[in-house]
Order: C-alpha cells, then structure tokens, then sequence
C-alpha cells in the first residue's frame, strides 16, 4: 500500500465517521438518564478530531498507535505504519461502542469475563495530545459474540456493543504485508554469499527458471513467499542494534519491468534470528511504471529493518535455487 492509499483510507474514514454523529445523538437522546445506549468511549467520540494516540495494554505487552503527519504509525516498531485494515475496525468500535447492559463487579466476574489485568484483558486508554479521554478493558464476547465484557475506571462492568478485534501480537498491528511481489513478474533471482554468485532466470514469465547451465529450477516456494511477505517486527534505523548480527548475504530481484530489490540480511545464528534492508532500484532501461512505483514506496522501505519468520529466513537462501 502506497502512502496515496494510507491517505485515502483515512480520508474514507473521517467520512463514515461524520455519518455516525446523527446515530449517536439519536442514542443519546433515547437514553437521557442512564448508561444503558450512551457510547463507552464518550469523551474520545466528542474529542474525535483531536485523537491522536491509542495505547493497547494486553498480556504480550504494549502496543501504541500514535498519529504522525496524518498518518497512524506503531511506536513499538520505531514509528512503522500501522495495520489499517484493525486501526479502522479499532476507530469504529472506539466511535460506536454502547453500554448494553450492566454485570455485578466481583473477583470472581472479573476473572470470568477476562477483565483481569495484565493477565487475560485488553486495556484501550485514548488520548489527544496529553489529555486522556478514555480508559476502558476490554474482555471475552459474550455467547452471543454480539458484545464483549467490559470494566471501566470507575469499576462497573458492562457488556457493551463492538467487535473489539484485538491481536496481542504486535506484528498483527503492522502493516502487512510488507511485499506483494506477483512471481508471474520475477525475471531474475540473484544470491550473494561468501563472494560466490548464484543466479537464476528466465526469458518468460511462465517459464521455469534455470541457472547458467540451462539447468530447471524450482524456485516457486522463494517466488511464492515473495508475492505475501511477512515479518515478526519492524525497526527504524535509528533504534536499530547491529550487535551480534552479521551481514550475511544480499539478495537481488529483478522483475521483467526493470524494477530491482536488494535485500540486505543480517543474521544472529546464536539466536536464530533474522533481519533484512530492503532497498529499490532500477536497470538501466526500466518501464516508465517502475519509476512511479519507488516514488510511491520508497517510504515503507528507506530507513527500516524488518524482522524475518525463521522459516521465511530459510526459504530466502541459495539453496533455493540449488
């Protein structure tokens, strides 16, 4: 996704979100003088154009979703975008969510109804610049899965409205994947490692690749993985710790277009660990698309390092093509 789309996708919706504010005055309305129908997050819903930061407290940890020049980004991932596919399901159920009905707060509730923290409940608190909106946890669905559990601040429990999808994972809030490389567009695949070059191509998309022996070869799992790449966690290059990785191996990619990507890997053995650069390029005559597509991408690669799955870190290998 370019940075064209993130901004359309948060334009569309700003726009759905106008088309709330009537739903929920009616609600307001309906209820005048009990919490059964008002929003959960009221004060985040009345505050809306100034939220800027939404901070997930789960049993893996902390995930903080930060608006930066219009743009929601993952703080645990030195500022890397978000997913915006959950970031916008988060928004509506942040703008939507009402109080059901109310539960009897006791030890026993809370730990039935995964409100216990840090154990097995969601914290959501919502802030505007340094003023915090709304702190609620958020637990289990109810049987129905129309509703979840809820403890607010101030105690009280409640089932209230929304769908609350929220993986622990932080990799899940990252905007993924972070390659869709069609392998029908894969020209060439070059290794290389400990000064020796291994190469393999092919003179039509549809063909099998082959070496400079004219030898076949099966290169379709590496193509595969390319065309939905994905990783555990994402570092900007200023909070990026190089100690105990070693440069191990480039890989380069080029497509029938002429558009080139090198990936750069840095390896930890003693940690089976795994992360790569990736960085664009050209050949020397490319098609005239080539150069909009790294206009258009370049963000989500210059200045980042992307933490590679151990199985993706041993398919992206010469022995691929051997």
């Amino acid at each position: 996704m370019d940075k064209k789309n993130l901004y359309y996708a948060a334009a569309l919706l700003a726009a759905a979100l106008v088309l709330m504010v009537s739903a929920m005055l009616f609600t307001d309305f309906k209820y005048p003088a009990q919490s059964q129908g008002t929003l959960v997050f009221a004060d985040s819903f009345k505050k809306g154009a100034e939220l800027d930061k939404i901070v997930i407290e789960n049993p893996r940890g902390t995930i903080t979703l930060e608006l930066q020049d219009n743009l929601w980004r993952v703080k645990e991932a030195g500022g890397y975008f978000a997913n915006t596919y959950l970031l916008n399901k988060l928004l509506v159920d942040i703008n939507t969510s009402a109080f059901y009905s109310r539960r009897e707060n006791t030890p026993r509730a809370i730990k039935d109804f995964a409100l216990e923290m840090p154990q097995s409940g969601t914290r959501i608190s919502t802030y505007g610049g340094s003023n915090k909106y709304n702190t609620v946890t958020i637990g289990k669905p109810a049987d129905n899965r129309q509703y979840r559990f809820a403890l607010l601040e101030n105690g009280e429990i409640w089932l209230v409205s929304g769908a609350f999808e929220l993986p622990e994972e932080k990799y899940s809030w990252l905007l993924q994947p972070v390659l869709e490389l069609p392998p029908s567009l894969i020209e060439t695949i070059r290794f290389y490692k400990d000064g020796k070059v291994i190469s393999a191509g092919r003179q039509e998309p549809y063909q099998d690749f082959s070496d400079s022996s004219a030898r076949s070869i099966k290169a379709k799992t590496l193509t595969n993985l390319l065309s939905h790449l994905t990783v555990d966690d994402i570092s900007g290059s200023k909070g990026f710790d190089k100690e105990g990785l070693t440069l191990s191996q480039r890989m380069e990619i080029i497509t029938f277009q002429g558009l080139v990507f090198y990936f750069d890997f840095y390896e930890n053995t003693a940690h089976d660990e795994t992360w790569i650069q990736i960085t664009l390029s050209t050949t020397p005559l490319p098609m005239s698309v080539v150069n909009d597509y790294i206009k258009d991408n370049r963000f989500l690669y210059d200045g980042w390092y992307f933490k590679l799955p151990p199985a993706s870190g041993e398919i992206l290998k010469p022995a691929s093509l051997i």
